[in-house]
């Protein structure tokens, strides 16, 4: 017996001896309860919050003009004939001019034979057919006759059975006195960006005239946006319903008895479409790594305020890659996330909120349990 005893307490010290050589322990594997990653007091506003910005665009100088003018058109002197065996020629004027309001033809007969009439033709129409003697002239022409544009012919009739000679008509100082509304115009062209008109906030175009006579109308696409009396410094503003997305064209266009000269800028308001999150780091160490296999981490918060509808998203990053990611409706309530060992590297990590579908919301007491 006393030699057993003996054997079994040399056993135990050799293995003692072994397990000192060795390292070699039996331990329990260490369980410790979930331990406080992070704890963020505080409220945060997650969500489009937006910062104003401009798209800027420069009309430019203008002179317009909307008023009625008198101008003398000197077509000069000729030698007109016509006859079967001379041959014929004839005086023509053409006026592309829309807005003519009234024409007077002016000329003198230096020297005819009278043999037939001379005729005077608007746009194909007989205006004046007579035999002339020597003599001053002036030959009205009736408005309804004009067109957008006006071609005056001055030509003699032929001295038909007088063989022997043609119809003479010396023709001197052949004027046409025009009086007709001149009109000018500004037109520019510009591109509106997407992002300025998808968050479009207001429009406005600043004048700053020199000459002011009048009323001014100003046109975007063709729409009316302002009419009628303008300051010297005038500001014109518009909304969204009056841009298009691309190529614009913005016009400056003057009433009757008008006159406006300056220059003129733009500037479209809208918002950046910035859009805040809250993020918070928290560190893992090799244990709480571990524990996540058979339990899961936590993240929790309270969201006590929605001012904009919509959803939330949290996100879990390690270094720059996206490990978990969940979505939530927005509402104001608390909320739990779970997560595991996959969902978080070992060491720096950063839990997430995002605002979802435009929502914008307060948070506070963000909490991460590992």
């Amino acid at each position: 017996m006393d030699e057993f005893i003996g054997g079994l307490i040399g056993l135990l010290l050799v293995l003692a001896i072994l397990m000192l050589v060795t390292g070699f322990v039996f331990a329990p594997t260490p369980s410790v309860p979930p331990q406080p990653g992070v704890n963020l007091s505080g409220t945060y506003l997650v969500g489009p919050t937006g910062e104003t910005a401009l798209q800027r665009i420069a009309i430019g100088s203008f002179n317009i003009s909307y008023i009625r003018s008198t101008r003398d058109i000197g077509l000069g002197s000729d030698y007109l004939h016509n006859g079967l065996l001379f041959g014929s020629n004839r005086m023509v004027y053409h006026l592309d001019e829309k807005d003519v309001e009234s024409i007077d033809v002016f000329f003198t007969v230096a020297k005819t034979n009278s043999y037939a009439p001379l005729s005077i033709q608007v746009n194909g129409e007989t205006v004046s057919e007579r035999t002339y003697v020597p003599g001053e002239y002036t030959v009205p022409i009736d408005r309804g006759l004009f067109n957008e544009s006006v071609t005056v012919e001055i030509a003699p009739q032929s001295s038909s059975w007088r063989i022997w000679a043609p119809t003479v008509y010396a023709l001197e100082d052949v004027t046409l006195r025009v009086r007709s509304f001149s009109s000018q115009i500004k037109e520019h062209d510009f591109d509106v960006f997407e992002t300025a008109y998808n968050n479009f906030q207001s429009g406005k175009i600043t004048v700053m005239l020199d000459e002011n006579v009048g009323q001014f109308n100003a046109e975007m696409n063709g729409q009316l946006i302002r009419s009628g009396a303008v300051k010297d410094v005038d500001v014109i503003r518009f909304n969204q319903s009056a841009l298009k997305l691309g190529k614009n064209t913005v016009a400056f266009k003057p009433e009757l008895n008008s006159v406006f000269s300056g220059t003129a800028n733009m500037s479209i308001e809208y918002t950046s479409g910035i859009v805040s999150f809250l993020e918070v780091p928290f560190n893992v160490t090799r244990l709480q790594w571990e524990n996540l296999a058979t339990r899961s981490g936590t993240i929790r918060f309270t969201v006590v305020q929605v001012s904009k509808p919509g959803g939330l998203q949290v996100k879990l990053i390690g270094d720059s890659t996206e490990l978990y990611s969940d979505f939530a409706k927005a509402e104001a309530s608390q909320y739990e996330f779970k997560f595991g060992k996959n969902d978080v590297y070992l060491g720096a990590n950063r839990v997430q909120i995002h605002s979802a579908a435009g929502a914008l919301f307060s948070v506070k007491d963000v909490n991460v349990t590992l």
